[in-house]
């Protein structure tokens, strides 16, 4: 991303813990928790950010101060589009993440979006960035534009995030609706996606191949820690605490 968006990025979460909110189906287990946070945390979600909000609003009268969206499909889709444009036209001071690889779909759906909402918007550069990256890194390179946790994350550790805690990263279908974070299985994914991009889903890509995808971008998980907070998930390249650990852990970053 630019100096001036990686700025704009860390004035809001550089030194800060940022939750992030998928939408799996043990994301509402968080509900009994919420009062364990700092109104120093940053709260964050991705791809169907409206599904997961009321969580955060109802318990704590927050809203997200982060939501990344890169999904083409999404980004065509009218009233996805539209939940969007009003989480930017919101007073609040929030900021929309997205990459490279994205951007010139925004810009197809809406031309003035940019201006718009000028410093709302931040947009991190998913390409190559050695002459022979290996094959991991290309595929996700290229297909950055869906791979919304996963930038979402290097994004967030790119702006100074200190710690970034995971929730309702389950990896599996939620209530086996299709409307939801991500799918875990290759069974369980949808059409083409998985032998399109030579994979069985975001869940084994990432899972295989994240460490690397940190070095590659010159990041260090020693700085900035990502932990997954859950009862249960088939993602197992993070460290993993439960509710019960969770507040012992939260005392001791804070």
């Amino acid at each position: 991303m630019s100096s001036q968006a990686l700025a704009r990025l860390s004035s809001k979460i550089a030194g800060k813990t940022v939750c992030l909110l998928g939408q799996g189906p043990t994301v509402g287990e968080i509900e009994l928790h919420l009062h364990r946070f700092s109104d120093q945390v940053v709260w964050a979600s991705q791809t169907f950010f409206w599904a997961v909000e009321p969580i955060i609003e109802n318990g704590l009268g927050r809203r997200f101060d982060l939501v990344y969206q890169s999904s083409p499909q999404l980004i065509r889709d009218l009233t996805c589009m539209g939940k969007f444009i009003e989480f930017l036209a919101r007073p609040d001071d929030n900021l929309l993440l997205t990459t490279t690889g994205a951007i010139g779909y925004w810009d197809e759906q809406s031309s003035q979006l940019r201006t718009n909402y000028p410093g709302k918007i931040i947009i991190g550069r998913v390409e190559p960035g050695s002459p022979n990256p290996p094959e991991a890194i290309e595929i996700a390179e290229m297909a950055g534009m869906f791979f919304s946790f996963v930038f979402m994350i290097l994004m967030l550790m790119k702006g100074g995030a200190s710690n970034i805690l995971l929730f309702g990263f389950d990896g599996g279908r939620p209530g086996g609706q299709q409307q939801g974070w991500y799918w875990g299985k290759p069974d369980d994914y949808f059409g083409w996606w998985g032998s399109h991009h030579n994979y069985g889903s975001e869940v084994t890509m990432t899972n295989c191949y994240w460490t690397q995808l940190v070095a590659h971008a010159g990041l260090s998980l020693e700085r900035c820690p990502v932990i997954n907070v859950t009862s249960w998930s088939q993602l197992e390249c993070f460290p993993k605490i439960g509710y019960g650990e969770l507040e012992e852990f939260l005392r001791r970053i804070s």
